[in-house]
């Protein structure tokens, strides 16, 4: 169900937040980056998930789910570690 996969994800964009605070509060370690990292993943894979799950929806519940996806991108991008 699309919905539980939308939990997946704020769940894990979520953790990824916590763990980049940690490390802009805290210093870049290697353990702050390799949770971060972890979060990033499954927050990947929880956005991936969840877009292959958006067709068929209802148009108004597809929409709604698509917003949010698409701000989730966006936040992912944002806490990516550049290279």
């Amino acid at each position: 169900m699309a919905l539980d996969e939308l939990g997946r994800l704020l769940s894990a964009a979520a953790d990824a937040c916590t763990a980049y605070g940690t490390i802009m509060a805290h210093g870049d370690d290697e353990e702050g980056r390799d949770r971060r990292d972890t979060a990033l993943a499954d927050a990947h894979r929880a956005l991936a998930s969840l877009k292959g799950r958006l067709h068929g929806q209802e148009p108004d519940v597809g929409a709604a789910i698509g917003s949010l996806v698409a701000d989730c991108q966006a936040l992912l991008d944002d806490l990516m570690p550049e290279a």
